[in-house]
């Protein structure tokens, strides 16, 4: 491939064939590997491969460096404890029980928003399903809009500037809209 510059984020994922492909058949004499969890792989030789495809690490950059200058923000995880899964018939009958229509999930999701009303939140799904169904699920019982977006939805960005206007309180989205499709 001509170019002369290479810039791949979240480079962690270069491992799937197409990345790992484009990375290895690029000329560029500059090539910019970035992520925040470049070496996050659970042997050795998966490590080896990120090296491969990047080189060494030239600057790491811890979070805690980041907070210290006022760049970051100490995260804040909440675990909710769910034990009321189904048993299943299969992938879908269980993505069905245990995620989609699961009462006491969304209910745990419904009760965070409410706890948090006051401030704007976005939901992350993997599921466009999952993203639709809680949607509805929301909006009817907090009584105001709580729309969901993917990466095949045209106005995606829209909804994303209404979130940063703050016109909206809150906003579902698929995996797939984080990852930039």
């Amino acid at each position: 491939l001509a170019s002369e510059m290479l810039i791949v984020d979240e480079c962690h994922r270069a491992r799937g064939a197409e990345l790992s492909s484009l990375i290895e058949l690029s000329n560029a004499y500059c090539k910019y590997l970035m992520s925040g969890t470049p070496f996050d792989y659970p042997s050795k030789l998966q490590k080896a491969e990120m090296v491969g495809l990047s080189g060494s690490t030239l600057v790491k950059i811890e979070n805690k460096e980041l907070i210290g200058k006022g760049w970051s923000t100490p995260p804040v995880i909440y675990m909710y404890y769910n034990n009321k899964g189904f048993f299943a018939n299969g992938y879908a009958d269980m993505t069905n029980k245990n995620l989609k229509f699961n009462e006491d999930r969304n209910n745990i999701i419904l009760d965070v928003v409410k706890k948090n009303q006051d401030i704007q939140g976005i939901i992350v799904t993997n599921k466009i399903a999952h993203a639709r169904h809680l949607s509805k699920y929301l909006s009817d019982r907090l009584k105001w809009n709580v729309p969901w977006i993917s990466g095949q939805h045209k106005d995606r960005w829209a909804r994303i500037e209404q979130l940063k206007s703050g016109s909206l309180k809150c906003l579902i989205v698929t995996d797939i809209l984080k990852e930039g499709d």
